[in-house]
C-alpha cells in the first residue's frame, strides 16, 4: 500500500515536472519568435545597383539589408518585373519596395524613405545619328523608356513620341535595331547594359547632350500596411547610423561605386 502511494506520488511529480518544462519551453520559443522581426521586400532588376543574380543582390541590396538588420529585422527579398513589383507592393503584399524615384502620384500610395543613392538620367542615341538635345523640342523622334518609371514631370509633359518597354535592356535593344531613335536611362545602368549585354554595340552608342536630371532612389512603404510608418522610421534611423559609422561608405567602396 505504501509502495502504491509512493509510486503514485512519484508519477504525480514527474507529470508536474513534464508540464512545467513543456510550458516553459513553449514560452521561450514563443518569446524568441516574437523577438524576431521580419520584413518582406520586393525589388526588380536594376543592375549594377541591384539584381537577383548580382553578388549579394548588388550593393543597394546590401545597403538596404544591412540597414534593416541593424534595426533588428530579418530581410526576405523577392525579385519581380517592375510593374508587378509596384502593383504587389501597392496592394500590401510586401512591406516595402526598392527602389523608386520621387513621384507625386506614387506618394499617394507609398511612404518614402530618406534618399540614399542618386541616378543621373541621360538620353542616348546611335553615334551615327545627328540628333542633338538642348530642349525637348529637339526630340521630334521616337523615344524609348521603361514602362511605369516616373522619370521627371517635365519629360511626361513634353508631348514626345514615347515607346514603352518592360526593362532597360529592351530599350537599348530597340535603339540598336532602329525601332527608337533615342532612349532615356541612368548613365551607370546604360554603361552596364552596353558592357555586359550589348558589347558589340558599345562603341556605336553615345550620350546626347548633358545629363537631363538626377533622381534619388528611395525605399517605399505601402500606406495600406499598418506598420509602414514604423518601418520607415526604423529604416531611416538605422540608415543614418549606417552613414555616420562609415559603413555606408565602406559598402560603396567594396563595390567600387563613387557618389
Amino acid at each position: 500500500m505504501k509502495f502504491t502511494k509512493s509510486l503514485g506520488f512519484i508519477i504525480f511529480i514527474v507529470i508536474l515536472v513534464f508540464v512545467y518544462f513543456l510550458y516553459s519551453t513553449r514560452d521561450r520559443i514563443g518569446n524568441t519568435q516574437q523577438s524576431v522581426k521580419e520584413v518582406y521586400l520586393v525589388a526588380t532588376e536594376f543592375p549594377p545597383f541591384y539584381g537577383e543574380k548580382l553578388p549579394g543582390g548588388g550593393f543597394v541590396s546590401e545597403i538596404i539589408t544591412k540597414t534593416f538588420n541593424d534595426a533588428g529585422y530579418e530581410v526576405k527579398i523577392d525579385f519581380l518585373p517592375w510593374d508587378m513589383a509596384v502593383n504587389n507592393a501597392k496592394d500590401g503584399v510586401y512591406d516595402a519596395l526598392y527602389t523608386a524615384w520621387p513621384s507625386e502620384e506614387r506618394e499617394e500610395d507609398f511612404l518614402y524613405s530618406t534618399p540614399f543613392i542618386p541616378n543621373e538620367l541621360s538620353f542616348f542615341k546611335m553615334r551615327e545619328s545627328d540628333i542633338e538635345f538642348t530642349s525637348y523640342q529637339d526630340l521630334d523622334v521616337k523615344v524609348g523608356v521603361v514602362k511605369d518609371y516616373t522619370y521627371i514631370k517635365e519629360f511626361w509633359e513634353s508631348d514626345l513620341d514615347i515607346d514603352l518597354s518592360i526593362e532597360e535592356r529592351d530599350i537599348f535593344q530597340k535603339l540598336i535595331n532602329n525601332k527608337v531613335s533615342v532612349v532615356l536611362a541612368d548613365k551607370i545602368v546604360a554603361q552596364d547594359i552596353l558592357n555586359n549585354i550589348f558589347p558589340e554595340s558599345r562603341d556605336d552608342i553615345e550620350m546626347v547632350g548633358d545629363s537631363l536630371d538626377s533622381l534619388d532612389q528611395h525605399v517605399i512603404f505601402p500606406k495600406i500596411r499598418p506598420r509602414s510608418e514604423d518601418l520607415r522610421g526604423d529604416f531611416n534611423k538605422s540608415f543614418k547610423k549606417l552613414v555616420s559609422s562609415g559603413e555606408f561608405s565602406r559598402i560603396l567602396k567594396k563595390y567600387n561605386f563613387e557618389m
